[in-house]
């Protein structure tokens, strides 16, 4: 949809969904019969209580139509009732059946005291609701139909007719509900957006009405005339009136104009800021701009005219630096793109702002231009920033359907000793794994996108078919590309042992061997969020060269790749995708890759119809892994709306497949593993808690026909 009708539809859909969602339009509480009932409305420690009562509520839930009075009893519980609070009290009972669709309704009151409660009482003769028996357009010419429809959004009678509307997007004339209702203002509102979408597309002089007539009682056949009139586009060059610095030349190709372009009417907004930012990045900071404008109908033509006051070239004479307490003034100063004595630029502020965000030492930044006392040239730029916290502990807990309970501690220093480092202990452990980690970063080498890295670690962790112990170090650098991609070059040295292997598992699998290995990686990132993400997508590749040059006691090559894609759909429905290979190729004289240097599948991030590492070959029935693997995903997920104890709950259907291979020379070949199942997720701050029931359609002997899993975090 295009920008402007998006903004005006957005517009109605919030105030027909404010209407929909508040305790004042819902009409899925039960009736009032006609008999009366009573609601008492306290107003903490006024002097009055005041009841209401009410009759003839055929339609609209006594608990509507005291949420509608709320705000008119509160008043008079502080200041009394008299003849003209009834009347206002009448009248806003009248507003809020019309608003509903009763386009006549009567409302008599009354009241009666006994001592400080007040009782108003109110009878209502309804009348007959009007609901939208059908809609037409004519007269649209240049814009769809079904783009015109967008505009209109009915209050909705019932949550089934407004769970229809909204998340199956059908109307009454589908489902036979009459579940729209009309009412003038939903028309006039619009109305007033197809107006906006006519005019965003050049339409500027388009009027539109409308004809309501009701074909049977209580339906209303509305429709809606639109008179298009001429499309206006830019007559002629756009004249530029003071400009010195820049020829007109220059400036009119930094407007972006194409001849005869439709006028629209944001339009000089547009150019306007166009030539300030123009001006600001070239140290005019000072400029001005006037974007005059003419539109006429006959013939349909709009002219422009600019006026531009330049004001003189500016100068920064000073950088102050405010709210700094910890961190080193020169580290403050690698980030800032502007020094004393140069040329103000506006896009070097903006960029000077970026990196010291992005540096993680501040929670908030503001850089100022601040003129100069006598002097029309020259300006002080004010660096405000706010430091994080130097210390920071963090703690996760979980679950995992192999490792079971499981948790996580995490120990920062952010800013060691001012100087912009990074030092962090962090330990991970559960039932069947333990993990220690110590990581010192040094974000800012030569330039603030290449930055160090070094970590040590021990791991111990009991898998299905042996235990491993590893010790391990990885120093390495890493550059940041864009905002999205990243590479990071690093050397990896691990000595690990095998203990504990099950059943008779050969010999030469269950090696204790050292690894020294070069490694490249690159991540592309674009999702919209690291913990729930509702689009994008993700890729990793990671390439290991291990080689007895390094010091290794294996020799191989590595490549490992994975790739996720999230697809929105409509109604917040997302198709995810995903998929994740690799090899081991041996190179020199290494004969075998032991257990803890092999691939596995199987288990709750991968094939779900099969418990962990269980997917693949076996010897003795004890999983032995392989030194290729393939493995894919498909699953929709989709959010278990609109029942309100739901909110934030998910469900989802997904298929796995995927195969593991001895050997490197057999990659793809083999057996090929499959899953079918569903699943719920339940959103939380540290990612979604997560459940899945997976179905292995080709089942064999000795393996599970249906295993459920339950962990946190999505599995790709």
């Amino acid at each position: 949809m295009r920008e402007g009708c998006l903004i005006a539809t957005l517009g109605v859909i919030a105030t027909a969904c404010a209407a929909c969602s508040s305790p004042v339009a819902r009409e899925d509480a039960p009736a009032a019969s006609t008999g009366k009932r009573e609601g008492e409305l306290r107003a903490g420690e006024s002097r009055n209580r005041i009841s209401l009562e009410f009759e003839g509520n055929e339609s609209l839930s006594r608990l509507d139509l005291q949420t509608a009075l709320s705000a008119l009893v509160a008043d008079l519980a502080r200041a009394g009732v008299d003849a003209t609070s009834v009347e206002d009290a009448v009248y806003e009972l009248g507003a809020f059946y019309r608003a509903q669709g009763f386009p006549e309704p009567r409302v008599r009151a009354a009241q009666r005291r006994d001592g400080d409660r007040i009782t108003l009482s109110f009878t209502v003769v309804e009348g007959r609701r009007r609901h939208v028996a059908g809609l037409s357009v004519r007269g649209n010419e240049s814009i769809e139909t079904g783009e015109i429809e967008s505009c209109f959004v009915w209050v909705q009678k019932g949550t089934f007719g407004s769970l229809a509307r909204h998340v199956l997007g059908l109307g009454s004339e589908v489902l036979g509900l009459q579940s729209a209702i009309y009412t003038e203002a939903s028309l006039r509102t619009a109305l007033a957006c197809i107006e906006t979408v006519y005019r965003l597309e050049g339409f500027h002089f388009v009027t539109t009405g409308f004809e309501a007539v009701e074909s049977e009682p209580g339906a209303v056949e509305v429709a809606v005339e639109i008179e298009e009139g001429p499309r206006v586009r830019l007559q002629g060059p756009v004249e530029i009136v003071g400009a010195r610095a820049f020829s007109t030349e220059s400036l009119t190709a930094v407007l972006g104009l194409g001849e005869r372009d439709v006028f629209v009417p944001r339009l000089p907004l547009v150019l306007e800021g166009r030539l300030l930012d123009h001006y600001r990045t070239r140290g005019y900071l000072f400029a001005k701009v006037d974007v005059e404008r003419q539109v006429t109908r006959d013939p349909p033509r709009a002219t422009l005219r600019i006026v531009v006051s330049e004001g003189p070239l500016t100068r920064v004479r000073d950088v102050r630096v405010e709210g700094r307490e910890q961190t080193w003034r020169s580290v403050v100063d690698r980030y800032l793109k502007l020094r004393s004595g140069e040329v103000y630029d506006a896009d070097l502020v903006r960029q000077s702002t970026r990196s010291l965000l992005r540096s993680g030492l501040f929670d908030t930044v503001t850089i100022e231009s601040s003129r100069i006392e006598g002097s029309d040239d020259q300006v002080d730029l004010v660096v405000r920033l706010r430091e994080k916290a130097r210390y920071r502990i963090s703690a996760l807990a979980g679950w995992g359907s192999w490792e079971q309970l499981r948790g996580a501690v995490l120990l920062e220093n952010t800013n060691v000793l001012g100087a912009g480092h990074r030092a962090a202990l962090e330990s991970s452990v559960s039932l069947r794994h333990r993990r220690f980690d110590a990581h010192y970063s040094i974000p800012y080498v030569f330039h603030e996108d290449l930055s160090f890295d070094g970590a040590g670690y021990y791991e111990f962790r009991e898998n299905p078919s042996y235990t491993a112990e590893e010790t391990g170090a990885e120093p390495g650098f890493g550059q940041r590309w864009t905002d999205t991609v990243r590479t990071r070059v690093f050397h990896s040295l691990r000595q690990s042992e095998v203990r504990d292997a099950r059943g008779s598992l050969p010999r030469e699998l269950q090696d204790d061997v050292f690894v020294s290995a070069a490694n490249f990686a690159v991540l592309v990132d674009d999702r919209s969020s690291f913990i729930n993400p509702s689009r994008g997508s993700s890729h990793r590749f990671r390439l290991e060269y291990a080689t007895k040059a390094f010091g290794s006691e294996l020799d191989f090559l590595r490549p490992t790749l994975s790739t996720t894609w999230i697809l929105p759909l409509v109604d917040e429905l997302r198709l995810v995708t995903a998929g994740e290979t690799g090899v081991i190729f041996r190179t020199s004289d290494t004969e075998s890759i032991p257990l803890q240097e092999r691939f596995f599948s199987g288990g709750e991030t991968s094939i779900r119809s099969y418990r962990q590492d269980d997917a693949g070959p076996k010897i003795g029935g004890q999983p032995i892994g392989g030194e290729a693997f393939v493995t894919g995903h498909v699953e929709l997920r989709y959010p278990l709306e609109p029942v309100s104890f739901l909110d934030g709950l998910d469900g989802a259907v997904f298929a796995d497949l995927g195969t593991v291979n001895i050997d490197a020379d057999d990659y793809g070949g083999g057996r090929w593993l499959f899953a079918l199942g569903f699943g719920l997720r339940y959103n939380t701050p540290i990612g979604p808690l997560r459940t899945d029931f997976a179905f292995n359609p080709d089942r064999r002997s000795g393996e599970d026909l249906f295993v459920f899993h339950f962990g946190l975090g999505y599995p790709f």
